[in-house]
């Protein structure tokens, strides 16, 4: 049995509006795959939590990042926060409509929107306390749709935090409400790997973490490219003089 995955996403506040379909965009199953939602981060959590399931991961916590509005303003006639709904709706398609046997512990870090700037780096050591005392290696899934415009940025350095600390970011996700679809940001993290693989191979002439973001075009020219520049690197690490020659050879023809 696989072991649990977490979820982070930055809960907005509640708005009055009627509830949508949102299909997912083309590379997330397309058309076929439709989730329900009212509110900015139902859908992309929902197609969250079910993509979790499909792949045997079942979320076992969702980090949820909120605001003092969204932790303290009543909503309608129950009197119950935006936080408390979350909850409610989180436990509600788990157990109703995904058959876990048990919900997803959802755990608030709350953000300070009033206050010095230090607040977003106090956030993001509490996030990093929260995603530590789960095991390294666990898988993430990201909802990147709420929150105000500087905890975009606050959600890129927690993402890179995942990538450097051996956590395993499965999916980014954010619904785009003009579309009414929930759209992939996998590019991101990939553009993480690159950025990694470009500083790895400057620094040390290794292109081995080029060559794993670049996995799906190992028959192209690019791929050859970094199979050969891998060669030649392994070759100056073994000091394998004979060797070098070729290597050079093999590169110099790649680039052609």
């Amino acid at each position: 049995m696989k072991k649990p995955s977490i979820l982070i996403l930055f809960l907005s506040a509640y708005r009055e509006q009627e509830e949508r379909t949102y299909i997912c965009s083309p590379e997330l199953g397309g058309e076929e795959r439709r989730y329900l939602g009212s509110q900015t981060n139902d859908a992309p959590v929902k197609f969250l939590l079910d993509e979790a399931k499909r792949k045997g991961e079942e979320v076992g916590s969702v980090l949820c990042i909120t605001s003092a509005r969204v932790k303290d303003e009543p909503i309608g006639e129950s009197g119950r926060n935006a936080f408390s709904r979350f909850e409610d709706l989180v436990a509600a398609y788990c157990e109703e409509e995904l058959g876990y046997t048990q919900a997803p512990d959802v755990c608030m870090v709350e953000y300070q929107t009033e206050g010095e700037q230090n607040d977003a780096v106090t956030l993001f050591w509490e996030m990093v306390a929260q995603v530590s005392e789960v095991e390294r290696g666990t898988a993430v899934y990201i909802d990147y749709t709420g929150g105000f415009r500087n905890i975009s940025f606050l959600m890129t350095t927690i993402i890179r935090y995942l990538e450097v600390f051996g956590y395993r970011c499965r999916k980014i996700v954010y619904s785009n409400l003009h579309k009414g679809m929930i759209q992939d940001l996998g590019y991101i993290y990939d553009m993480f790997q690159l950025i990694n693989g470009v500083s790895e191979f400057t620094n040390t002439g290794n292109a081995k973490q080029l060559s794993m973001v670049y996995q799906s075009e190992d028959r192209s020219k690019i791929g050859v490219l970094l199979r050969k520049i891998q060669n030649f690197a392994e070759t100056i690490k073994l000091c394998s003089l004979a060797d070098i020659d070729g290597a050079v050879k093999d590169m110099a023809e790649a680039l052609d």
